[in-house]
C-alpha cells in the first residue's frame, strides 16, 4: 500500500501544478497502479452488491456502502485521467490486459461528464488497437442513455423498482441488436441478459418500450 501512495504524488502533483516538472513514471510503475486499482474496484463493487442482497436498496448499510464507493470512484477516476493525459491511452503491449482494461473500467464508473471528455480518447484508442470494440461499445452505450438516447447494443440494464425485476433499458435497434453486439465482439443479447435473470422477447420488449421511454427522457441518468 505504502508503493501505491507513493505511486500517486507525481500524478496528483502534476494535477494541481502545472508548472513543475515532475517524475515520469514507468511502465512498470503505472501497471502496479492500475492492477492495484482494479482490484479495488473489482472488490468494493462485489461488496456493495453483497450488501444490497442482504440489506436492501433503502437501508443505512446499503446508503454508506454506497457513499464509501462513490469517494473510492472519485480518487481512481482522478488518478485515471491523469495518467490518460500525462501518457495517453497505454496499449496491453506496455501495461498489460488488466491495467489496459482498467482505464476503460474506471471512466465507465466516473461521472458524465468525465465519460464524455474522454470519448474520443477511446474511440481513437481502439482504432489504433489499444483498446477493445467492446469497451467502447460498453462506454458508447452508457453515455448515449445518459444524453436520453437509446442505446445500440444493449449492454445497460436496470431493476424496476415497483416488482425488483431486472430489465434492459431502450435499445436503438432491437430486431438486429445480436448483429451489432457479434460486430464488437460481444455475446448475444439472449447470453449477455441471462447473466441478469432476463430473458430476451421482443413481444415483452415493445410492450415495456414506451414506459422505459418516458423514464429515459425523465432522468437522462
Amino acid at each position: 500500500m505504502k508503493k501505491i501512495i507513493l505511486l500517486l504524488f507525481p500524478l496528483f502533483i502534476n494535477c494541481t501544478n502545472t508548472s513543475t516538472t515532475e517524475k515520469q513514471l514507468t511502465y512498470e510503475e503505472i501497471t502496479i497502479l492500475l492492477d492495484s486499482i482494479h482490484e479495488v474496484d473489482q472488490f468494493s463493487r462485489k461488496k456493495i452488491q453483497k450488501v444490497f442482497n442482504e440489506y436492501g436498496r433503502e437501508s443505512d448499510e446499503f446508503i454508506n456502502e454506497l457513499k464509501s464507493l462513490q469517494t473510492s470512484d472519485s480518487l481512481n477516476t482522478l488518478v485515471v485521467c491523469n495518467i490518460l493525459d500525462q501518457y495517453g491511452w497505454l496499449e496491453t503491449s506496455k501495461i498489460g490486459s488488466t491495467a489496459n482494461r482498467t482505464l476503460f473500467l474506471v471512466l465507465q464508473h466516473a461521472d458524465k461528464d468525465t465519460r464524455g471528455k474522454y470519448l474520443e480518447t477511446i474511440r481513437q484508442a481502439t482504432l489504433e488497437g489499444k483498446a477493445s470494440k467492446s469497451s467502447l461499445a460498453l462506454y458508447e452505450d452508457r453515455l448515449n442513455l445518459e444524453n436520453g438516447k437509446p442505446q445500440v447494443y444493449g449492454s445497460q440494464v436496470s431493476m424496476d423498482n415497483e416488482n425488483g425485476e431486472n430489465y434492459v433499458f431502450p435499445i436503438q435497434n432491437p430486431e438486429t441488436v445480436n448483429e451489432s453486439r457479434i460486430a464488437v465482439g460481444l455475446d448475444s443479447i439472449e447470453t449477455y441478459l441471462s447473466y441478469f435473470n432476463i430473458q430476451w422477447n421482443l413481444e415483452e420488449y415493445y410492450k415495456a418500450l414506451p414506459k422505459r421511454m418516458a423514464e429515459l427522457e425523465k432522468d437522462k441518468m
